[in-house]
């Protein structure tokens, strides 16, 4: 939930030479970050660090795509 929110100010200890915009990152960065968080506690598992995987599935499915209904004229409602 962190990690989704925008950040008010940057990190003092960043090394980017980007300017700071403040907003959340796009959905496919956080995929991509989910993704590697689950890889790294998978291989903590295999290697007996940890007794249980913890559940990183979000709390509801939201839609990635959004889809458009088509818009009809009265004559072709009819």
């Amino acid at each position: 939930m962190h990690r989704m929110s925008p950040a008010e100010e940057p990190n003092p200890h960043s090394k980017s030479n980007r300017p700071h915009t403040g907003k959340p990152p796009s959905r496919s960065t956080l995929h991509d970050e989910i993704v590697t968080l689950r890889q790294v506690l998978k291989t903590a598992m295999r290697h007996g660090w940890l007794s249980a995987l913890p559940d990183l599935s979000p709390p509801y499915n939201t839609a990635a795509k959004v889809s458009h209904r088509a818009w009809f004229s009265q004559k072709e409602y009819k």
